[in-house]
């Protein structure tokens, strides 16, 4: 592929892999997507779905997960400078739509 983007990490073909539809392989698969664009330190381009159920497109940069505990539960962030809000913000994990590392780095 040409151009500074990477394919998204979400996906897959349901018919060959019916189990890439559960919330576990999905949260695996944005976690390790995650941990590679760490390692490169590469930007991140999220589609985020917020809760009051608008969905917009953020790069990221300098980013990390941060586990925290909401009512008793352990809930995932990827939290980390965002182009768009010129600010530092947190994405709950399972709210990401989908993912892509992109071949753009920082740092």
């Amino acid at each position: 592929m040409k151009g500074p983007l990477k394919q998204w990490c979400l996906v897959s073909d349901l018919k060959s892999a019916p189990e890439s539809a559960t919330f576990d392989y999905i949260r695996k698969e944005l976690i390790n997507a995650i941990h590679d664009g760490i390692a490169a330190k590469s930007y991140l381009l999220i589609k985020y779905k917020s809760k009051n159920d608008n969905i917009t497109t953020r790069t990221i940069k300098e980013y990390a997960l941060v586990e925290v505990s909401e009512d008793e539960s352990p809930v995932l962030y990827l939290v980390g400078f965002c182009l768009l809000r010129q600010a530092v913000r947190n994405f709950r994990l399972d709210r990401i739509q989908n993912l892509k590392e992109l071949e753009l780095y920082f740092g």
